[in-house]
C-alpha cells in the first residue's frame, strides 16, 4: 500500500526524477502525470520484491515492469528479477491494483512449478 500524498511530496522534492528511478519509460508513458497510477505500480513492485524475498538492496525496481494501463494489469520480469523468480519456481503471476484519492494498493498471486 502506498500513501499517495507521501509519494507526491517525494516526487516534488526530488532533485532527480524519482519516477524514473522506479518506473520504466513505458510505465512513465502509461502513468503520465497520474500519481495514483504511479503509486499502484510502486505497490505492485514492492509486492513482487517481497514475493521474491529481495528488497531494493538486491533488486532494481526497473527489472519489474507493470503493464495494462486501464486494463487487466500484468507484470513482466527482467534480469535478476526474472532469474530469481525462475530459481524459486515462480512461473505464473496474477496482479490486482487499485487506488483511492489517498492510497494505492496492489496484491499479487504466484504459482510454483
Amino acid at each position: 500500500m502506498v500513501d499517495l500524498a507521501v509519494l507526491r511530496r517525494r516526487v516534488e522534492r526530488s532533485e532527480n526524477d524519482l519516477l524514473a528511478a522506479f518506473l520504466t519509460p513505458q510505465e512513465r508513458h502509461a502513468v503520465g502525470d497520474r500519481i495514483d497510477r504511479a503509486g499502484a505500480r510502486w505497490a505492485a513492485k514492492e509486492a513482487v520484491m517481497k514475493a521474491l524475498g529481495w528488497g531494493l538492496d538486491k533488486l532494481d525496481p526497473l527489472q519489474i515492469e507493470i503493464h495494462g494501463a486501464g486494463k487487466e494489469p500484468w507484470l513482466e520480469l527482467h534480469g535478476q528479477a526474472a532469474e530469481r523468480a525462475a530459481s524459486l519456481g515462480l512461473t505464473l503471476w496474477s496482479l490486482s491494483v487499485s487506488h483511492t484519492e489517498t492510497d494505492a494498493i496492489a496484491a499479487i498471486g504466484e504459482a510454483h512449478d
